[in-house]
């Protein structure tokens, strides 16, 4: 199966921006029941998640920021990272924002037997609930690397896969107004927005050391500059239709 779905991707790859974009639309009509979670249609509001926290040094920095602009996010958070930092879990929750699941830790889970991903999910599921005092009814696959089968052993803990729409690529350095900008030039209404407050790099990779906050910050005012206002996934699905991407990728 991973060797399929790696053959499939290096295709995809070659194909011309325009044929991606043809062939996306026809397998996400033919693929919803297995479609993951990418956007909604709605007006003025784009979901705002967070990966891989807790982060000892910048989600509460974060919070502080979603606070002075009004906003609601879904944070995606590592159950190994919840359990070495449980009171700024607690203090998220506290803040009125939504705990979602991004695994155990951040291993690729196309690399797992479907056994192990479905064993290492319900465990950090449940630390992540128990932590937090609240149910989490999202997931996001690190790396956004999903096969068939991870996708339904996710699928039988009750969890919905979310996957996102546009992003900053906050894992790349930069000025906090350049991360920032390499979204804000093409947000729509409705698109899932995939940010960090923690990153998980890949051995042998430097983090980014940019102000996160102040990188926040210019999202949030950037966002609100073209009428846009961002909120947790809870509020952006009860607002309007979600859409679905049949996300499969190694």
């Amino acid at each position: 199966m991973t060797n399929g779905l790696a053959r499939a991707w290096r295709l995809r790859t070659m194909l011309p921006p325009e044929w991606r974009s043809r062939a996306r639309h026809v397998v996400d009509a033919c693929g919803r029941p297995i479609g993951s979670l990418h956007a909604a249609s709605v007006t003025g509001l784009v979901g705002l998640t967070v990966d891989d926290g807790p982060d000892p040094h910048w989600t509460l920095p974060l919070l502080d920021v979603l606070a002075a602009h009004g906003c609601r996010a879904t944070f995606f958070v590592l159950a190994y990272r919840a359990l070495r930092y449980p009171d700024i879990l607690r203090a998220t929750v506290a803040a009125g924002h939504e705990i979602a699941l991004h695994g155990w830790d951040h291993t690729r889970l196309t690399a797992l037997p479907p056994s192990e991903v479905l064993a290492r999910s319900r465990h950090a599921k449940a630390v992540v609930e128990d932590l937090s005092g609240a149910p989490v009814r999202w997931f996001r696959p690190p790396f956004g690397a999903q096969s068939l089968r991870s996708y339904l052993a996710v699928r039988r803990l009750g969890m919905e896969v979310v996957v996102w729409s546009a992003t900053p690529r906050d894992w790349e350095d930069g000025e906090p107004d350049e991360v920032a900008g390499r979204v804000l030039a093409d947000v729509r209404d409705g698109d899932i927005l995939l940010t960090h407050d923690g990153v998980e790099v890949p051995a042998g990779d430097s983090a980014p050391t940019f102000d996160r906050a102040a990188m926040f910050g210019a999202l949030l005012d950037g966002l609100a500059s073209r009428g846009l206002r961002a909120t947790a996934l809870e509020n952006l699905v009860r607002s309007g239709p979600a859409r679905y991407t049949a996300w499969f990728r190694p």
